[in-house]
């Protein structure tokens, strides 16, 4: 039976799939940074504004403290009105929508970043091993290729699903 594959046929096809990967990783982290960075920059807007309107707006002290809340405790320190007059909540409600934003972003991610992650581990072992992969024989290796490039094809489906839904995500003016 004549072989399909060099001997280094498999180093090159692992490689290329590691380099892929690397930039799929490198691109989606720069949308998701890029998106975030834009939502806490609102988030500061609203922070800064509140702060530098003390008489206008709640005591400082208040929002500084509010600011140190984890979400869920802002959202029922907003329920209670504790503090936060009607006409303020508008802002606070504001903060917490946006990062709830943050977090939704944050869930999105963690499929795609598990599967590129997962698969740059099976493809460093595969380059590892690519010449015991080549001597197990060509079927061996074909299979092992199709393989990856099905898996390789289903993450870059994966990663084009979750960066569309991000973009759609929609974003409310403050």
């Amino acid at each position: 039976m004549c072989n399909l594959f060099s001997d280094s046929s498999s180093l090159y096809f692992f490689s290329a799939l590691l380099q892929s990967n690397a930039a799929i990783i490198s691109l989606v982290g720069i949308f998701v940074i890029f998106k975030i960075q834009s939502l806490q920059s609102k988030v500061e807007m609203i922070r800064n504004f509140l702060i530098s309107n003390p008489n206008k707006y709640p005591h400082p002290k208040y929002v500084i403290e509010f600011d140190n809340l984890i979400l869920e405790d802002k959202s029922k320190k907003i329920d209670n009105n504790t503090y936060i007059e009607q006409e303020h909540k508008l802002y606070f409600n504001k903060w917490v929508e946006i990062l709830k934003k943050i977090e939704e972003i944050k869930n999105k991610i963690k499929k795609p970043t598990i599967l590129i992650v997962s698969s740059l581990i099976a493809f460093v072992f595969c380059l590892m091993f690519a010449s015991s992969i080549h001597k197990l024989g060509v079927v061996f290796e074909l299979v092992i290729l199709s393989l990856s490039t099905g898996y390789e094809i289903y993450i870059v489906v994966v990663v084009f699903r979750t960066i569309s839904n991000l973009i759609y995500l929609k974003e409310e003016t403050v």
